[in-house]
């Protein structure tokens, strides 16, 4: 189980209320980028995910403080904090444009799977499907809920608790992430563990828009970890195949990344933006 212990960490940032981290208001001070503050839940500390986006940081020479936040205070903890970046988010809103915007480069592929002990695929082939049954979502699934039009579903701050739930049967269905599966899947044999009928997501490191160099050179640092097949390497490396972005990805989504237009539109202006006077242009290639 070595690798699956690896893999647990590596999608929890979207089980965490990352989608509550996009009400953090802005830092006081537009102009203090440096050094950047980037939000990280605890589960994602050691995690692929986090050497990607800290090599990315790297390469792109931009100055990093990774604040490591407790899972289970994420959303309260961060409600009053002053962050510069959010590690991930899989639901980039066109609405918290101001405060943060997505890097048009993904930075993790998101999978969904299901967990159930009375419940299996045959039960549960598509999304309407999965809302005839009472479910239960880590923290910040909300916006899957919502998207699935579901009206029974609670919403639970750790794996275990997830699981208890299902246990004494409070909940038919669960619903998270590859770091969820694999979880599950070490604390109890009798449980079903199956791919949930909804498309993979994109994952996007999130930057104040104040940060605009910061997001110029981390846009073109990234690209390039993808591109040189580096950020699929370092995946497959630390048993997380399933969540690298590949070239040919990134070749499919285009420019802007897979984002929406309206998000795409402003992530152009701020990567637009002229680089402050005298600023050394990025070297995505150095380390």
């Amino acid at each position: 189980m070595t690798v699956a212990r690896k893999r647990r960490h590596l999608s929890a940032a979207f089980g965490l209320g990352l989608v509550a981290l996009l009400a953090i208001p802005a830092a006081a001070d537009e102009a203090a980028c440096t050094p950047m503050t980037v939000a990280v839940p605890e589960a994602l500390a050691a995690s692929p995910l986090n050497t990607v986006v800290e090599r990315a940081y790297g390469m792109a020479g931009v100055d990093a403080e990774f604040r490591v936040l407790p899972n289970r205070r994420t959303a309260a903890s961060l409600s009053v904090a002053e962050v510069d970046a959010i590690l991930i988010s899989a639901e980039p809103r066109i609405e918290d444009a101001e405060n943060f915007l997505p890097v048009p480069v993904p930075v993790a592929r998101v999978t969904y799977y299901l967990a159930s002990y009375s419940l299996g695929p045959n039960d549960v082939k598509t999304l309407e499907d999965i809302t005839r049954y009472r479910l239960v979502l880590p923290s910040g699934f909300t916006h899957l809920a919502n998207l699935l039009g579901h009206r029974r579903w609670v919403e639970m701050g750790t794996y275990d608790a997830i699981l208890k739930l299902l246990r004494h049967d409070r909940a038919n269905l669960a619903l998270g992430t590859l770091s969820f599966a694999r979880y599950a899947e070490t604390q109890d044999t009798d449980l079903n563990i199956f791919p949930a009928p909804i498309t993979p997501r994109f994952g996007y490191h999130m930057v104040r828009p104040a940060c605009s160099d910061a997001f110029a050179k981390l846009h073109a640092a990234l690209r390039t970890l993808v591109e040189n097949g580096d950020m699929a390497a370092m995946y497959d490396a630390q048993g997380a195949p399933e969540s690298a972005i590949t070239p040919e990805m990134l070749d499919t989504l285009g420019p802007t990344g897979g984002l929406e237009p309206a998000l795409a539109g402003e992530t152009e202006k701020l990567l637009q933006a002229p680089t402050p006077e005298g600023d050394a242009d990025p070297d995505p290639t150095s380390s």
